[in-house]
């Protein structure tokens, strides 16, 4: 970790989760899992820095194991169901037409990344684009977050997608994801 947010960064997040990284945290949770939620949650905004890299092809060996950790702790937490899995991203894009490309009816697309989404519509972030995910893998971690009022769902990395449907909602694209297979 120290290596990925630097030495103070990585102290200051140990202290948050109690400091006992080896020991169980909370239900299966170990404290190294507990402290990838924290650090993924945290207004350093780690999180941006990583997905970046994911999105990217990541190759640094630190962002792999971190991604891997934190995939392996989303994969102890009950997947959300039914209409509960239905989750919500909103996303802010410079070029809309050349985005909105990617995502045509019927084909399939991989989001390399965590993706983080909303419980409501209306607690989605912003942007010109909203995703409604059909999610099979979402997983809610609003109590192992830093900020735990944001009722954030996470989907680990890799998740594939069928776009069912796309359609401009006055100056927003919105795009519903039905994932395929689950985790």
């Amino acid at each position: 970790m120290q290596r990925l947010i630097g030495r103070a960064d990585t102290e200051h997040c140990i202290k948050k989760i109690g400091g006992k990284l080896d020991e169980l945290f909370h239900l299966d949770l170990l404290g190294y899992e507990a402290l990838a939620f924290y650090i993924y949650s945290n207004a350093s905004n780690w999180h941006a820095d990583i997905n970046r890299a994911l999105w990217a092809g990541a190759s640094d060996p630190d962002v792999l194991t971190f991604a891997q950790v934190l995939d392996e702790a989303l994969l102890k937490l009950p997947a959300l169901k039914g209409e509960a899995g239905t989750v919500y991203r909103g996303l802010n894009v410079s070029d809309i037409e050349a985005f909105s490309q990617a995502y045509v009816e019927g084909s399939e697309i991989v989001f390399p990344a965590f993706t983080s989404a909303a419980y409501k519509e209306s607690a989605a972030f912003g942007g010109n684009v909203l995703f409604i995910i059909r999610a099979n893998s979402a997983r809610s971690v609003w109590y192992l977050a830093a900020h735990f009022h944001e009722e954030e769902a996470l989907l680990p990395t890799g998740c594939r997608f069928r776009v069912v449907s796309t359609a401009q909602r006055g100056q927003r694209m919105v795009i519903v994801l039905q994932e395929l297979g689950s985790r």
